[in-house]
């Protein structure tokens, strides 16, 4: 479970910096990209299911944040 501040970090950066439509993958490479994020919110990042998200929303509500 991802403490608040975690949750901040993680939600802003599949806000800001992913482009969409992106799939799980290009997800975890925008992660995987960003030096200033957290191990521990890119190992959350991980639990996203296997498909195409149309839009942030849809990446944060899948992760529950």
């Amino acid at each position: 479970m991802l403490d608040e501040k975690l949750k901040k970090e993680l939600m802003g950066h599949i806000r800001s910096d992913v482009s969409y439509p992106a799939s799980k993958q290009q997800i975890l490479a925008a992660c995987n990209n960003m030096t200033m994020h957290s191990p521990e919110a890119k190992k959350y990042a991980e639990q996203l299911p296997d498909k195409t998200f149309q839009n942030a929303d849809e990446a944060v509500k899948a992760l529950g944040l």
